[in-house]
């Protein structure tokens, strides 16, 4: 997309649904892309939620509350639930 003509890639958290489309589509709530120039978006796993004002996609997604990242976790984004009588903020 651009408007001088020119192709130029779709940043992170948009993607061309279309090859050479004139425009880039926001994702989804709940997904986010990993680089530029995508042509799909993944899912926010399962506990978390998309931050949309993220510009960095390791910030993309958020652990929802009652839910932790864990630490040192090899995945991105690997919330799991609040241990019983804990408490998790997100």
């Amino acid at each position: 997309p651009s408007l001088s003509g020119q192709c130029e890639l779709c940043p992170v958290n948009t993607l061309a649904s279309l090859p050479h489309s004139p425009t880039c589509d926001n994702c989804l709530i709940g997904q986010v892309t990993r680089s530029t120039g995508s042509t799909k978006c993944d899912d926010c796993s399962d506990g978390s939620y998309s931050n949309p004002a993220a510009e960095l996609y390791e910030d993309r997604c958020l652990c929802s509350v009652n839910f932790y990242l864990v630490p040192g976790s090899s995945k991105l984004w690997d919330c799991q639930p609040c241990p019983t009588g804990g408490e998790c903020a997100g």
